[in-house]
């Protein structure tokens, strides 16, 4: 089960976006039919349990056609406790292009303690982070591969003993993919224990900048 965090969040949130603002760029030739064409990718990390999985009538190691699929991935997180998601980013980019997308930032989480009948209260700061970086390749108005690199650094506190430090998760992912346009796939999935599985979704969906000007 999961309990959502109650964080103290102290300190400046840095917002980065830095891309191409519009397309059709020297990579592209007069002919290219998607010079014109923005993709808009999404990720986002979701941790589910193994508890949830087995609920939803999957088994967390099967293969496919038995495996875990995005329906499943959905179902845990419609019920509570079953799924939470983590961390998430978007970054527009031209076919072609790169773009990027970055935050970071400082989280403050208390701890208290008791001592000689005080409680005593302190602060402490971790570093966060999240950044993707994306090339779209438009195959056709259906089909679109991409090139992505992913990195998130996100801090979980212990609630159920606030003298303990909080734990500190890097999740990072790079590689290449094709996905249909608008459909999440499952890039990646991570297990650290036996409670739960860390995913990385990421949805693609095919912009078209010619039709967008004639609305």
């Amino acid at each position: 089960m999961f309990i959502k965090r109650r964080l103290l969040v102290v300190g400046l949130v840095l917002m980065c976006v830095c891309g191409v603002a519009f397309c059709g760029g020297k990579n592209e030739g007069k002919d290219d039919p998607f010079k014109d064409t923005s993709v808009l990718v999404e990720a986002f990390v979701v941790r589910v349990s193994t508890e949830g999985l087995v609920k939803a009538g999957v088994n967390p190691i099967s293969n496919a056609p038995g495996g875990i699929s995005i329906l499943n991935i959905l179902w845990c997180l419609s019920e509570p406790g079953f799924a939470e998601v983590r961390s998430g980013v978007k970054a527009m980019a031209c076919h072609h292009e790169e773009s990027q997308t970055s935050n970071s930032g400082t989280e403050y989480l208390k701890y208290t303690s008791e001592s000689k009948g005080m409680t005593n209260t302190t602060y402490k700061s971790y570093k966060m982070k999240n950044l993707i970086e994306v090339r779209p390749y438009v195959i056709s108005m259906e089909d679109v591969k991409l090139y992505v690199s992913y990195a998130n650094t996100d801090v979980v506190k212990n609630e159920e003993d606030s003298t303990v430090p909080a734990t500190t998760n890097n999740f990072s992912w790079q590689g290449v993919i094709t996905a249909k346009s608008g459909v999440p796939v499952i890039a990646s999935a991570v297990q650290n224990d036996e409670k739960s599985i860390t995913f990385m979704i990421l949805t693609a969906t095919i912009q078209d900048q010619q039709e967008t000007k004639k609305k």
